[in-house]
């Protein structure tokens, strides 16, 4: 049977328990503060000496930023932080490890790059508390725990080294938790979370439970997976023992092995325990841990699971997927169109600059339909024989639309620019101005007065409003747009760029430049993006770029990169267009395409290849080595779950010749044979089953008799069970010892019989029982038929002997 120690082991554990909860001095909040976060975090190893927390949206004169401290607690770091009234309902917090005051900082944050916790502080901004103490574990990520200043706060983490827990995990409670049901047997409450990691990133579970104090409720709680089987605890009984707490206490129990750490200090115990290799120990109660089952079988459980498989190569394989897409824009009727009946316009010729001006503004001015019909610009500011009011176009370029704009020596400094659509020539030009009433393009004119420029190339486009770009004689001029359909565009959209651009710094991949500006709009008014970018041509630099926000999937044009620009020459302004992933190099091809019809996209698949690492299985046998003193115990297998990558548990199996013996000594020993911090190292002296069976008569009362001369009735043999530590039911395996099974009906007498049982380790357990032959009552003729019954082996063996009476 199981020992009756355990009653005694859990007996002492309830005498031992420890309520240990957690007092905190907090500095009172900020007078000016609404109230105040107290951040709690716990830390694995202790060190506290550069963790923090980083936090925003605190509000104006909250606490923000860096957030250290050198308090502690009972729990681990305390952390505070003012929150204003004018806080966001939600602030943002990332807990950091260490190197708080240092960028390294985030080599050591809880949460990865883009994300934090969102902790909502609308209680404090409208004044219904004005603290919040918020617990958190190291690798929780996003988890944390809100203690009720009303209730007591039990947080409770269950640990299992290998990371894998039952789906229907939970708890099984009473007595008056509120912060969920206490369900039935075998119905547990699914009360727990991702709530921490180890040091070595295997998952944890945790949770809080509540309730409210009144110095009479006693609730209690046991951690399972709906049955006695699934228990996480057995050994060590249930958890409870909270009846004197007191409202706003925060109790931590930790559990983990089979046993449970009940209080904040106990975390190193727990530490040490759960997150440090070793073999676990036999637990009796619920036969799992490190034992040997049978004299050829080892059953091995290890704190910390084990890789199991490690790479031996790789492998290339392809899978069938979305390559691209095939872009279509199929037009509509009502969409926007290309005219095809424009006139044929006068191509632009520089006229010759005045001998009474000093120098000219050269305005390209492009509009998406081509149509420069009365296009032209009102100017003013030039000068006194400089060109004022209405300009219409002298001709058209590659570009677009050409004005010019002469400028005397007395211009002012910056001249007035109205790009003006049509009717120039009329009152109703004001109905086509790119600028609104009141507003204009002020473009400076001081290298003009100056004399170190003649003339100066201006380039706008439709939609432009007041950006213009100003191409340099000195160098290639590249104009870039992007348009996308819906008007909106990431706030990190810009350019990867290479090889010799010079008015903007060329970037590391995932920094985009930032060289984009509002440039123009649709006819729709939908904006649109522009940009400038130069270098000096000298024949050799091949300059290119890319337009993203940041990565590979915001790439706006992935069939390929913006280049072929080296043959440019010094003063050449080039165009590249890109809408819906397309590369343009006209507007009569780009306008069409981003501001008309529907676009249709399908998806294009093919054959990508993927390189894959080949894992083989490690062999872990050389891993474990079994000693009996100092000699080696040959091992001939170990079994375990080959599918998994890790694992913690195992199966050794010896060979007949080399089974254990349970009257010596053997030592377990365990070395991966890694060094440093990836050595695992274990030994444990190996748990032998040396408890012999228990045979118990079901009814240890009853007295057994026999009349004299009677026949035996098989029905009177007593009825027993066997019960053993670790063996399966042996019942069936009882046999009547040799000489301790005779029964002599014809004698009056009390006739002992033994009956045995041997387990897998030649453990023998035995009972003694009496069958006692009484003689009739007086007057009273015994019955002759039987005279003599053997009990035998496995069974029962009847022997008969007739017998004469006068």
């Amino acid at each position: 049977m199981k020992k009756n120690l355990i009653v005694l082991f859990v007996s002492i554990l309830a005498l031992l328990t420890l309520f240990f909860t957690i007092d905190t001095k907090i500095n009172a909040a900020e007078p000016t503060a609404a109230g105040k976060v107290v951040f709690h975090y716990q830390l694995w190893d202790g060190d506290y000496s550069s963790s923090g927390l980083w936090t925003w949206g605190t509000g104006t004169g909250g606490t923000s930023s860096a957030v250290t401290s050198t308090v502690t607690d009972a729990f681990g770091g305390v952390y505070e932080i003012n929150v204003m009234s004018d806080a966001d309902d939600e602030i943002g917090l990332i807990p950091l490890r260490k190197d708080i005051t240092l960028d390294s900082r985030w080599d050591s944050r809880e949460t990865p790059d883009g994300y934090h916790i969102k902790f909502n502080v609308t209680a404090l901004k409208n004044g219904t508390v004005n603290e919040l103490h918020v617990y958190y574990f190291q690798g929780g990520y996003q988890t944390y725990y809100l203690a009720d200043p009303a209730k007591v706060n039990v947080i409770v983490l269950y640990y299992d080294p290998s990371g894998t827990y039952e789906d229907n995990l939970g708890v099984h409670a009473w007595n008056g938790w509120e912060n969920f049901t206490e369900p039935s047997w075998g119905t547990p409450a699914k009360v727990f979370s991702d709530g921490f990691k180890s040091p070595g990133n295997v998952q944890g579970k945790a949770a809080l439970l509540q309730f409210t104090p009144d110095g009479t409720k006693d609730p209690g709680f046991l951690i399972y997976a709906g049955s006695d089987q699934t228990k996480k605890h057995a050994s060590a009984g249930d958890i409870k023992g909270f009846k004197d707490l007191k409202a706003g206490a925060v109790k931590v129990v930790y559990v983990s092995g089979g046993s449970v750490y009940d209080g904040v200090d106990k975390r190193q115990t727990f530490v040490d325990n759960a997150f440090t290799f070793d073999f676990i120990p036999f637990a009796l109660a619920t036969l799992d841990g490190t034992y040997a089952k049978d004299p050829r079988v080892i059953f091995v459980k290890t704190s910390i699971a084990v890789t199991t498989k490690e790479k031996t190569g790789e492998e290339t394989y392809y899978v069938n997927e979305v390559i691209g897409q095939k872009i279509e824009v199929v037009p509509s009727e009502d969409g926007w169109k290309l005219p095809t009946d424009l006139p044929e316009y006068p191509a632009y010729k520089a006229t010759a600059l005045p001998a009474n001006v000093k120098g000219r503004v050269v305005f390209h001015y492009q509009k998406w339909d081509g149509n420069y019909t009365g296009t032209g610009l009102w100017t003013w500011n030039a000068g006194t024989d400089g060109t004022k009011d209405g300009v219409a176009m002298t001709g058209v370029d590659a570009f677009g639309a050409v004005m010019e704009i002469n400028i005397d020596d007395d211009a002012a400094d910056t001249i007035g620019i109205i790009p003006i659509g049509a009717e120039i020539g009329s009152d109703a030009r004001w109905n086509h101005r790119e600028t609104p009433d009141g507003q204009h393009i002020n473009f400076d004119v001081t290298a003009i007065k100056a004399g170190t420029a003649t003339t100066i190339h201006v380039y706008y486009f439709q939609g432009g409003f007041q950006t213009y770009y100003v191409a340099d004689p000195a160098k290639a001029n590249v104009l870039v747009l992007y348009f996308d359909k819906t008007g909106t565009y990431e706030e990190n959209l810009g350019v990867h760029a290479w090889n010799g651009w010079e008015n903007f710094t060329e970037t590391d991949w995932g920094t985009p430049a930032k060289v984009f500006k509002d440039g123009f709009k649709s006819p729709d008014n939908v904006q649109g993006k522009a940009a400038l970018l130069q270098f000096t041509p000298d024949g050799t630099k091949d300059p290119g770029l890319l337009i993203y926000a940041g990565d590979d999937a915001t790439k706006k044009h992935p069939s390929g990169n913006l280049d072929g620009f080296k043959t440019m020459t010094a003063g050449q302004v080039k165009l590249v267009y890109v809408t819906v992933e397309t590369i343009f190099q006209s507007r009569i091809d780009f306008a069409p395409v981003a501001f008309g019809g529907e676009v249709i996209f399908t998806d294009v698949y093919g054959d990508v290849a993927y390189v894959r690492d080949v894992m083989g299985l490690i062999d872990l046998k050389t891993y474990f080595t079994l000693k009996q003193g100092t000699t080696v115990v040959p091992i001939a297998q170990i079994d375990y779950n080959t599918t998994a990558d890790s694992t913690n548990e195992f199966v050794i199996q010896l060979a007949e010749a080399n089974a254990l013996n349970n009257t010596k000594a053997y030592t377990l020993h365990f070395n991966n044979g890694l060094t440093g911090d990836k050595q695992l190292l274990a030994e444990i002296a190996l748990d032998l089953d040396k408890e012999k069976p228990v045979i118990a008569l079901v009814d240890p009362d009853a007295a057994i008799t026999v009349a004299l001369g009677a026949k035996w009735d098989q029905s009177l043999f007593p009825v027993y069970r066997v019960t053993d530590n670790r063996d399966a039911n042996l019942t069936p395996k009882v046999y009547v010892a040799k000489g301790h099974g005779t029964l002599d009906t014809n004698k009056v007498g009390d006739y002992p019989i033994r009956l045995e049982v041997v387990d897998e380790w030649g453990n023998v357990g035995q009972l003694d029982f009496t069958i006692t032959v009484v003689a009739p009552e007086k007057g009273c003729k015994a019955n002759s038929a039987s005279a003599m019954v053997g009990f035998g082996l496995l069974g029962l063996v009847f022997f008969f002997r007739r017998r004469r009476y006068a």
